[in-house]
């Protein structure tokens, strides 16, 4: 085989030579007893050498030197704007020693057979791409960096929520900003207690209107805003406590008894809803034995008496509104002392008017 691959290298006469000894050592005869004239003998030869040629093509192994394939990692890599990345180059060719970094932000480099990295700090290029490469002759690699901006999301509420009133809730993103090849989405969501309000998608400034109620004071609302860059996800969250208001409603008064008698220990009680919680006070017949509790909310009698018949008003308010109940205490004693002075008065006049007819008669 070694002929045949120096027939490939060698000048034209020097194979036709060479192959030619070839077949004296081996007893073979030269190619004619006659030698044909020279331009036929040259023709001859080309032919054979031709031949020769394409029977090597097919048997001989390729020689040609096998590329190294390179790749860096990690393929767009995700950062923060002013952040920094190290990036790894590789080649399949354990023992490369040739590769280089070219950017265009200075960055530290390492190297070893097969291998290198560069590390880069304060990344602020939207379009910084850097690429490793292995001489002049063999095409490099590169990737692009995606860099980003992502500020926390913003709930902004009112102030005074009043309960039975409109409101809205807003959330955005103030400011966001990816590099222009990256591909991305924003996207927004309000929630509270586990339950979705409002969601968008593609806008940075979401917006929930609804009707307040008193029972939402105090629950809190999330904003959830992810930005979807590349095959990544960035998630920001931000809440804010509701605070509804209300004047002050239904508000009620009861009483232990509705009549009482000389003596008797009498409780009523005056309730209201209301925020912030109300404030209590009383309008009565009379304040003589009479004790305040619970923020004024009830008054007790003590020892009743007579004085004390009549309307008990319950006077309600807070920042937001004020109102009043009352209720209408009746004494007994009061009432039913009459009944013997009536019923004397009744007889007195039956009795006179008996008599006048009695003498009218006998007349």
């Amino acid at each position: 085989m070694d002929i045949w691959r120096a027939a490939v290298s060698l000048p034209l006469h020097w194979t036709v030579s060479i192959l030619q000894g070839k077949g004296r050592r081996l007893g073979v005869r030269p190619f004619s007893a006659c030698p044909p004239p020279s331009h036929a003998r040259a023709k001859m030869t080309a032919a054979l050498f031709q031949k020769v040629a394409l029977l090597l093509s097919f048997l001989l192994p390729d020689v040609r030197p096998t590329p190294c394939d390179l790749s860096i990692q990690p393929v767009n890599p995700i950062v923060p704007f002013g952040g920094s990345v190290t990036l790894n180059c590789t080649s399949s060719c354990a023992n490369d020693t040739q590769l280089k970094w070219e950017s265009s932000v200075q960055g530290g480099i390492q190297q070893a057979d097969g291998w290198t990295s560069v590390s880069f700090d304060n990344i602020t290029g939207w379009d910084f791409q850097p690429l490793c490469f292995r001489g002049s002759t063999q095409d490099p690699v590169r990737t692009l960096v995606y860099l980003y901006q992502f500020s926390s999301p913003e709930i902004h509420l009112a102030s005074d929520i009043m309960a039975g009133h409109w409101h809205t809730i807003v959330c955005n993103v103030s400011h966001w900003k990816v590099s222009d090849k990256a591909p991305h989405n924003i996207d927004l969501s309000l929630s509270s207690g586990g339950r979705i309000l409002s969601s968008s998608q593609g806008s940075s400034s979401l917006q929930y209107a609804s009707v307040a109620k008193l029972e939402q004071d105090g629950a809190e609302i999330s904003c959830v805003a992810r930005l979807e860059l590349g095959q990544e996800v960035l998630q920001k969250t931000a809440n804010g406590t509701l605070k509804v208001y209300a004047g002050p409603h239904n508000v009620t008064v009861s009483s232990s008894v509705s009549t009482y008698k000389a003596g008797s220990s009498i409780t009523i009680t005056c309730h209201a809803d209301g925020n912030p919680d109300p404030e209590f006070a009383w309008k009565l017949p009379s304040r003589d034995n009479v004790e305040f509790s619970d923020s004024n909310r009830t008054i007790t009698v003590r020892s009743a008496q007579g004085s004390h018949n009549g309307t008990y008003r319950c006077l309600v308010q807070n920042t937001y509104g004020n109102t009043s109940a009352e209720l209408d205490l009746l004494y007994e004693g009061a009432s039913r002392s009459w009944v013997p002075i009536v019923v004397v008065v009744v007889l007195a006049l039956v009795f006179l008017f008996g008599f006048g007819v009695y003498s009218l008669i006998r007349k």
